[in-house]
C-alpha cells in the first residue's frame, strides 16, 4: 500500500503492486506530509490538521489540529511526531493520542526524523534540534542553515540545507 497526497488535498492509497486503489480520502487543503506503517496511516498538510487513519478501514482514529501547517509527520511504535509553521514539534502518544512532548522551535519546522532513540527536527530557524525520544531532554544542537530535509540511520543523521526564502 502506497499513499500520496497532491494539491487538490487528497490521499489515495494504492496497492503497491498493481497500482489499484484501496480507498482515498479529502484534506481540507494540500497534504504536505504522510507517514504509515502496519496499522495506520497519517496524513497532515494546508488544513492545519494531523489525521490518523486505519490502514486496513481507511476510518478516522483519531485527529488533532495544529496553529499552522504541517510540514512533516514520522511515527513509530509508540510516537506520531508532527511539525509545522506553527514553529512547534508535537509529540503525542499512538494509541491514545495524548501530546507526549511539544516543543517550540524559533520559525516552522520542516522536516522530523526518528528511530528508537532520538527525535530530529529542523527548519527555518537554521537549527536541526537532536532531543532523547524517552526524555525530550536537547542532546545536541547543530545551527546549518535553513534545514528542509533530515534523514536518519542507527549511525548518521543527514540533513538537506539551503535557504528557502522563509521568515528570515
Amino acid at each position: 500500500v502506497t499513499g500520496t497526497g497532491d494539491k487538490e488535498g487528497s490521499v489515495i492509497v494504492r496497492n503497491r503492486t498493481s497500482g489499484d486503489i484501496v480507498f482515498s480520502w479529502e484534506h481540507a487543503g494540500k497534504v504536505q506530509s504522510i507517514a504509515m506503517d502496519d496499522q495506520y496511516i497519517v496524513a497532515g498538510g494546508y488544513d492545519e490538521k494531523v489525521i490518523v487513519r486505519d490502514r486496513t478501514s481507511g476510518d478516522v482514529v483519531f485527529d488533532w489540529e495544529h496553529a499552522g501547517v504541517v510540514n512533516s509527520i514520522g511515527m513509530d511504535d509508540q510516537y506520531i511526531v508532527a511539525g509545522g509553521d506553527d514553529w512547534k514539534v508535537i509529540v503525542r502518544d499512538r494509541t491514545t493520542g495524548e501530546v507526549v512532548f511539544d516543543w517550540a522551535h524559533a520559525g516552522p519546522v520542516n522536516s522530523i526524523a526518528m528511530d528508537d532513540q532520538y527525535i530530529v527536527a529542523g527548519g527555518e530557524d537554521n537549527k536541526v534540534i537532536v532531543r532523547n525520544r524517552s526524555s525530550g531532554e536537547v542532546v545536541f544542537i547543530e545551527h546549518a542553515g535553513a534545514v528542509n530535509s533530515i534523514a536518519m540511520d542507527d549511525l548518521f543523521i543527514g540533513v538537506g540545507i539551503g535557504d528557502t526564502g522563509g521568515w528570515r
